[in-house]
Formats: structure tokens, sequence, C-alpha cells
């Protein structure tokens, strides 16, 4: 359970531990600045692959270009609207050539057009996995970043990466609701095979 305090801090009691059933484990929020996880490794899945990991909420462009000259992002996911309002450039490829090397990985999905990524000096592109019919959008992004993380953290290529987000975006544009109908490894092994 969160109580929030009058110094807009929350501490965390024995419900918190008792209810852990993820990889990770909270152990800061601070309300609409940054929550940090660190790996719980009595999960019963999987280990996680990161250790730590630290979300922030940036609101400014401004800030977030002062992240990504100072080093502070390693993996950076956007749309092609977001990079426009990131950057101040209407141009996709002119928003792309503005964070060329500020970031190891950049990674922007562009709807019905695919998905572009770089990664160190690398660049690759792929084409939106076809579906019957898109019928919800919640959740593409989300689902996208996901296949494109799991590709990434067990070492896959950088195309391959985008088309393992690709798949999981179709899978979750084609039904209502924002959770997966399918087993994503298993559609992922399928079409990938």
């Amino acid at each position: 359970v969160l109580v929030a305090t009058d110094a807009g801090t929350e501490r965390f009691d024995d419900v918190v531990l008792a209810n852990l059933t993820g990889p990770y484990r909270l152990t800061s929020f601070k309300s609409k600045e940054e929550v940090v996880m660190e790996r719980f490794d009595d999960y019963w899945g999987d280990p996680a692959y990161f250790q730590q990991l630290v979300m922030k909420n940036i609101l400014d462009s401004a800030t977030r270009l002062q992240q990504l000259e100072a080093g502070e992002i390693d993996i950076l996911f956007a749309n092609e609207h977001e990079l426009a309002a990131l950057t101040g450039e209407e141009d996709f490829h002119a928003g792309m050539r503005q964070l060329d090397g500020k970031v190891p990985t950049l990674v922007v999905t562009r709807g019905a057009d695919g998905a572009v990524a770089e990664s160190n000096g690398t660049r690759a592109a792929v084409a939106a996995e076809p579906v019957a019919k898109v019928v919800d959008t919640t959740g593409a992004g989300d689902l996208f970043a996901a296949g494109f993380l799991f590709g990434h953290v067990h070492g896959r290529e950088l195309g391959d990466c985008l088309h393992m987000g690709a798949i999981c975006a179709a899978e979750v544009i084609s039904h209502y609701g924002a959770r997966p109908e399918a087993d994503l490894k298993a559609l992922l092994k399928a079409r990938l095979a």
C-alpha cells in the first residue's frame, strides 16, 4: 500500500512485500516525478534482465533533450508525433538526424508505415505487420516496445527486434483492449520461424 505524505513522497508497508508477484520490486515512488524498481530475485519466473529500472516523468521537451545530451537515456521509444514534439522537426528524417548519436538506441514507430531504429551506428526499418482489421490501437506502442525489448535483451539483431515489436503491436490492435489475447511467445516463434 502506498501512503502519500505531506512532503509528496510515499512509504510502503508490509502489504507491498507480501503481494510481490512480478520480476521487479518497487523501491521508491515520488508522485508525478520518479519511480524506481529493483530486480526481485525471488520472482517465480525467469529473472529480470535489468538490475534497476528508473522511470522519470518529464513534461517538457527541453528537459528531455538535456537528458539526451547528458547521455542519461539508453533506449528512447517514440512515435513519429512524439519525435516531432521532442526535436521540433516536423520532417521525420530531420528529427531522426537531430537525435543521431545522442542516444545509444532510438526506436520510432510510424503507425501503418512501420518503425525505424538506430543503434550504435546501425539503422533498421520494418513494415507494419498486416492485420485483417485495425480494431483498437490502445496499447500498440507499449506492446511494440515489449516485443522490441524482448528481442533486445535476448541478443537479437536490430531488425529482428523491430519485427518482434511489430508482431506484438499487430496482435493488440486486432481486438479491443490493451492486453494481448494470444500467447505472444508462441506468436513470435511461429511468425519468426
